[in-house]
């Protein structure tokens, strides 16, 4: 919708090097750390830094293999040799359907956000994986060329400070 010119602006997941000759631009809005999430009573709960070798015990919710934290998570088990350790319960396309599999009991879900609290989080522990996985980078997308209006700068502003 942005390089189709029907959007002003786009609130995304940084996806790794861009190419030049794209007609959307990317700009850095806030970092997000990844995080684990699994309910209240489950095993995981004991530990206090969560290590990817006792994550891959039990099965895996994570986003599908286009989202750039499947990516993520999947070069570093591959670099601590665990990747073939892996057992995934769903692939999603949101942090929000991850959590929801994650209340229907699928498995640990694994999601970049800052905070996963309020009613829709209700029962679910977490424990960041920042200290494994990194940082995720939510950007904005514009069409390249195209003034921001006042508006839209305010609306950036805003979303920064709230993040920040």
């Amino acid at each position: 919708m942005i390089s189709e010119g029907t959007a002003d602006l786009a609130l995304t997941l940084e996806r790794g090097v861009e190419q030049r000759d794209t007609p959307v631009s990317c700009e850095q809005a806030y970092a997000n750390g990844y995080l684990a999430i699994f309910p209240t009573g489950h095993p995981l709960k004991k530990r206090k830094l969560l290590e990817l070798n006792e994550l891959i015990k039990f099965s895996i919710v994570v986003g599908h293999r286009g989202t750039s934290g499947r990516g993520l998570f999947e070069q570093a088990l591959h670099r601590l040799d665990l990747l073939g350790n892996l057992q995934f319960a769903a692939e999603t396309d949101n942090s929000t359907f991850t959590i929801s599999c994650v209340h229907a009991g699928l498995g640990v879900g694994i999601v970049a956000r800052q905070a996963i609290e309020g009613p829709f989080t209700y029962q679910l522990e977490k424990r960041s994986l920042s200290h494994s996985l990194g940082q995720a980078y939510v950007v904005f997308r514009r069409k390249k060329g195209r003034q921001a209006t006042k508006v839209i700068r305010v609306l950036m502003d805003l979303i920064r400070e709230s993040s920040g």
